[in-house]
């Protein structure tokens, strides 16, 4: 898509000096803030590309880009695929007209402080208040109190040389990928991620095999990017194969460790299935390998891209399960056969990637304390799984069964039908927990057509006092309905199946 507005000229605009005491992303950041909140820059303007800014100002692109991402994670930029950056149009009223309290220039826009009894729904994000801050704090010092040369220049196509050295060892230890730093490209998560092989690999309007149920966003990504789905069936073996007529497509996307959202781990004989499906219709194989470290019950399984002879399978993984909500890192494993053409998609499309934090996150992954970490959250997780599913049997087996995951940071809870045949609105239930302060998710919601009702609970980012206080809400909201006198059913713990 070509965007015929022209960029505001931001270097009649923008000043910056090297002899200041903030370095010149954070001046970038300040000014164009300002720019933005007082109104001289509007709302819907567009902004030159990094690589364009950087040749206006004398400047590195890294400069830039990091000034870039700082102003779209505070919603101040929007990124448009294909277009460019530009001015957010949905501010709020009182910036876009100016009308905001005088910017110091090393302060920061006002944010509401939440309140302490803030509830966070069922979430299955990693539990921030259990993350090893003092660690990561040390971490970033050690990374930049003399950093290398190189990072002060643009000078990292497919991400920074030893965080992609320490993520290769790392996938190898836990995921059984052997691979060189050189297949592993650093991207800005998901979305990220998915752009760059599109845009590799793809054609608008091509076909992408993607597995049904699955993740809501993926599937608007995919349609972003102009790929038209086509749906895959998943069976207590994982997403099954295409059937033999079925038309064929240079990509499938697919979750062979843990199917999103039933928590299917794929079957070793559907696994090797793929593998010939892949080599045999010269497919690219997509695994997304999404939360992958947290197993409880059952031994960890190696990675789909471990089995690969063929060269046929693409790793695509996250560090926001490992890290933090809001930790927008992610990275692809490529083939050999697929690096220059991955590269180039990135060296075009401009590295989303924040630069800043690649140094201190690898040296996190190679923290002799780093691993430890992740076992202390691995119990903790299968805790609170453990509590949810209690909590459920207690107080919910009128309404709603489920089995234990023996992976993963949510579960599963299906809707028992009623006696005239009748399932919960599981959609409406939802909107009205949100009202009440929960969130969660329907599990209808996750399939193309029609699904069965059921909620997509998670739990590892809640303590036990927010779980029984999620449930409790969520008996409330069914009461009120007036659905459901279904026979009891206990939660099962432990179970490697899970029922459809």
């Amino acid at each position: 898509m070509t965007n015929n507005h022209p960029h505001i000229p931001l270097e009649n605009l923008v000043s910056l000096s090297a002899d200041a005491a903030e370095p010149l992303y954070q001046q970038l950041v300040q000014q164009l803030r300002l720019l933005i909140v007082t109104g001289r820059v509007l709302p819907s303007s567009r902004l030159p590309s990094s690589r364009q800014l950087a040749v206006d100002m004398g400047v590195s692109r890294t400069t830039c880009t990091s000034a870039y991402q700082q102003l779209l994670a505070e919603g101040l930029l929007i990124s448009r695929q294909g277009a460019g950056i530009f001015v957010n149009t949905g501010l709020p009223a009182a910036l876009q007209q100016g009308k905001t309290k005088p910017l110091l220039i090393g302060g920061g826009l006002a944010t509401t402080q939440p309140t302490s009894n803030t509830r966070v729904g069922f979430s299955s994000g990693p539990d921030a208040r259990s993350f090893p801050f003092p660690l990561w704090a040390r971490c970033l010092a050690k990374a930049w109190r003399c950093p290398e040369p190189s990072l002060l220049q643009d000078v990292h196509l497919g991400g920074y040389e030893n965080l992609r050295r320490s993520l290769s060892h790392y996938l190898y230890m836990t995921r059984g990928v052997y691979c060189s730093p050189s297949q592993i490209v650093i991207t800005a998560g998901q979305r990220d991620s998915l752009s760059l092989i599109s845009k590799a690999l793809m054609q608008s309007g091509d076909r992408v095999y993607m597995e049904n149920p699955g993740y809501p966003l993926q599937r608007q990504v995919i349609h972003s990017l102009g790929l038209t789905p086509r749906w895959l069936e998943v069976d207590q073996e994982g997403a099954q194969l295409p059937a033999n007529n079925a038309p064929q497509t240079k990509l499938a996307i697919i979750s062979p460790s843990r199917q999103y959202p039933l928590g299917i781990a794929m079957s070793g004989p559907r696994k090797l299935a793929w593998l010939n499906h892949a080599q045999n219709q010269n497919c690219w194989l997509l695994e997304d390998d999404y939360d992958s470290e947290f197993t409880y019950e059952r031994h960890k399984t190696d990675a789909l891209m471990s089995l690969d002879q063929n060269q046929k399978v693409i790793l695509i993984g996250s560090f926001s399960k490992l890290m933090f909500q809001g930790f927008r890192l992610g990275y692809l494993v490529l083939p050999e056969p697929l690096i220059d053409a991955v590269l180039g998609a990135q060296e075009e499309l401009g590295g989303m990637a924040s630069l800043h934090i690649q140094p201190a996150l690898s040296l996190l992954l190679t923290d002799r304390s780093f691993n430890p970490h992740l076992g202390r959250m691995r119990r903790l997780y299968r805790h609170r799984r453990d509590v949810l599913c209690g909590l459920i049997n207690q107080h919910l087996s009128q309404w709603l069964y489920v089995t234990s995951p023996d992976s993963g940071m949510h579960l599963v809870a299906f809707c028992h039908q009623s006696p005239d045949g009748h399932t919960v609105d599981d959609q409406a239930i939802v909107v009205d927990l949100k009202h009440h302060g929960v969130t969660t998710f329907a599990l209808s919601k996750h399939y193309a057509d029609h699904g069965p009702s059921g909620f997509c609970l998670g739990f590892s980012g809640c303590d036990d006092e927010q779980l029984t206080h999620n449930v409790i809400v969520l008996k409330q909201i069914l009461l009120a309905t007036g659905y459901g006198t279904a026979p009891t059913q206990s939660v099962e713990t432990g179970s490697r199946e899970l029922s459809v």
